[in-house]
């Protein structure tokens, strides 16, 4: 590096001189005193070159420990530099999400309102409802790209969590299954399934809400791209089951505080390795969309699940979607189920769009929550004549800033003859429920950022 060549170079430039002034001291004092005048001139150009190439060495060093230094300390602000802007572009994006989600949410709970004027109507006017039709679509799109944008900036932040519950798999895939059916249909699509015998009744263990949302974005991709007169078919395979033996990472309480006996304790030896492990099976669902719809090029496979991208492979597409579903989609699999999301085309046969999900099967106890909602029981719509007749009971208390969300609120809790109050912030909420004429309250709708 640097500090060895001037040191190379120093050494010949010394050596050089000491050289020349022995010659000169030689040719002008000749005999032995020439000899020994030389001798010291060698001598103590020697000891000068030692501490000059000692007093470089030890300069260059100081100075490349001092641009390290500079170099980590630059590097460590670099770092802090970018978790602030990394934490404010969180805040910002949270802030945007929140302030523009709730005014979409208000224009589709008016547009409903509007519908339920409209509709018991005497004199219901088309046209209308034709134009509600259209705000009400264009609101509910914008809150999809919303959600799908506010999921995406969770998922890459670790912040999203995912609810892993018991759920039968046939039953709730073709639920997804059928409620495409309708669009489907308009496009002259032919809709089928295909699932073995053997996973009909089988009850798994996942978050089937964001399952069911990854296999509606394939059926929404396969309507885009499938021609009218096309097919479109949901494949449901068993690959593989398998067992694992678990460690259980808490130990059963003892409730003993005397210490053991020897016989207690070769009883509780022989048996320590069946108490704290459990045989786990799992079985290995491949779930595929299949589509007749366009192929799809080699040079477009990296973009497919890249957030924010968009492939446009035929007409049929129509230039919709946010180029977020699939980002998502790969998300969802990978880090929520440690499951493997792909697609495969084909010029003649069509795109395939699959996902594989090792599954903890669960033991059939023939409980009612376990529907096609993936363990949430069926609520029946509670009778307007409560039980609680007391004046001081009311059955909701919505809380919130904005004056317009609490009048499209309490219009739609008074249609459902729901009784309520509204308050405008927690402060008055509190005094609401704590006050010397407390109200008990069964249910609180209030804005997270209260």
């Amino acid at each position: 590096g640097l500090e060895s060549m001037t040191m190379c170079i120093s050494l010949c430039l010394f050596g050089i001189s000491a050289l020349t002034l022995g010659v000169m001291c030689d040719f002008l004092v000749p005999g032995d005193a020439g000899m020994m005048i030389t001798v010291l001139s060698s001598v103590s150009i020697s000891w000068l070159l030692v501490i000059y190439v000692t007093y470089v060495h030890d300069h260059l060093r100081i100075d490349a420990y001092l641009k390290a230094q500079d170099a980590q300390r630059l590097a460590a602000e670099w770092v802090h530099h970018e978790d602030q802007l990394r934490l404010q572009k969180q805040k910002i994006v949270s802030y945007i999400f929140h302030e523009v989600r709730n005014p979409i949410n208000n224009i589709m709970l008016a547009v409903d309102l509007a519908n339920e004027i409209v509709g018991a109507s005497l004199q219901p006017d088309d046209s209308l409802e034709d134009l509600l039709g259209n705000i009400s679509c264009a609101a509910v799109s914008a809150s999809h790209v919303l959600n799908d944008a506010l999921n995406l900036q969770r998922l890459q932040a670790g912040t999203f969590e995912f609810s892993l519950k018991p759920f039968k798999l046939v039953e709730s895939y073709l639920h997804s299954l059928n409620m495409v059916k309708p669009q489907m249909g308009h496009k002259r699509i032919e809709l089928k399934s295909s699932f073995s015998s053997s996973l009909s009744q089988i009850v798994v263990l996942g978050d089937v809400h964001r399952i069911r949302q990854v296999l509606a974005n394939f059926f929404s991709n396969a309507f885009k791209f499938t021609p009218p007169g096309g097919t479109v078919q949901l494949v449901i395979e068993e690959v593989h089951r398998f067992t694992q033996v678990q460690t259980l990472t808490e130990p059963t309480s003892n409730t003993s505080i005397a210490e053991p006996t020897k016989s207690e304790t070769e009883l509780m030896s022989s048996h320590s390795d069946e108490s704290r492990t459990k045989t786990v099976h799992f079985v290995r669902i491949r779930t595929s969309v299949v589509n007749s719809g366009s192929f799809i090029a080699e040079e477009d496979r990296p973009k497919i699940f890249c957030p924010w991208s968009q492939i446009r492979a035929s007409d049929t597409q129509n230039g919709q979607g946010s180029g977020l579903g699939l980002a998502l989609c790969k998300e969802f699999i990978e880090k929520g189920h440690g499951g493997l999301i792909n697609f495969s085309s084909d010029r003649i046969v069509g795109s395939t769009f699959y996902f594989e999900i090792d599954h903890e099967i669960v033991p059939e106890t023939g409980d009612p929550s376990l529907t096609t909602s993936g363990g949430v029981r069926k609520i029946r719509k509670r009778s307007l004549s409560r039980a609680h007749t007391s004046s001081n009971y009311l059955d909701v208390l919505v809380v919130d800033d904005s004056e317009i969300t609490r009048k499209l609120v309490s219009k739609t809790l008074s249609n459902l003859g729901v009784t309520y109050t509204c308050s405008e912030n927690g402060l008055k909420a509190l005094e609401v429920l704590s006050g010397c004429d407390a109200i008990h309250v069964g249910l609180v709708l209030m804005d997270k950022e209260m």
